[in-house]
């Protein structure tokens, strides 16, 4: 059968989402729980990936499994979860079709990029995904040199990647 997933993490202590060898990874890790506990070989694909240290809430993976009820999916989650990094959350475990593709059935992709600005440290960030705090810098924030930094990009995104 084929399962979906949804996961939220602290892209803190990984080197990106992709499984790269020799460095932690939250595919790696994920596959490597997965692969403990089930004591199969899973392979998973992905709607998109993160760089290194990036956060995400909301991020889909698919993989097979042999077949399983709903309430045996749900006491899966609750397992990964147990065994997993604090970083990482599986917040969703959920049968789907045969032809669910996690990349070429997602909709879309949201991105949000964020810099807060406050005088002290706080203990809610990213704020969706309640699995760590922020990251805090001591240094002073050179806003000029970030504004005059921001005005020379320019992105173009192809149109023939998103639905119209």
């Amino acid at each position: 059968m084929k399962v979906r997933a949804t996961v939220a993490y602290d892209g803190a202590p990984f080197h990106g989402f992709a499984a790269n060898a020799g460095v932690p990874t939250v595919a790696g890790l994920l596959v490597g729980v997965l692969e403990h506990i089930l004591r199969t070989e899973v392979s998973l694909t992905c709607a998109g990936r993160t760089d290194r240290g990036v956060h995400a809430v909301g991020q889909v993976v698919g993989f097979d499994l042999s077949e399983r009820s709903d309430e045996e999916l749900e006491v899966l989650r609750g397992i990964v979860n147990r065994r997993i990094s604090p970083s990482v959350v599986l917040s969703a475990l959920e049968r789907v079709e045969e032809e669910f593709d996690a990349r070429f059935s997602a909709t879309g992709r949201t991105y949000r990029y964020r810099i807060w600005i406050a005088s002290s440290p706080t203990r809610c960030w990213p704020p969706e995904s309640g699995t760590c705090p922020i990251r805090w810098t001591w240094r002073p924030w050179r806003l000029r040199r970030l504004i005059c930094g921001s005005a020379r990009l320019h992105v173009v995104l192809p149109s023939a990647g998103f639905p119209t």
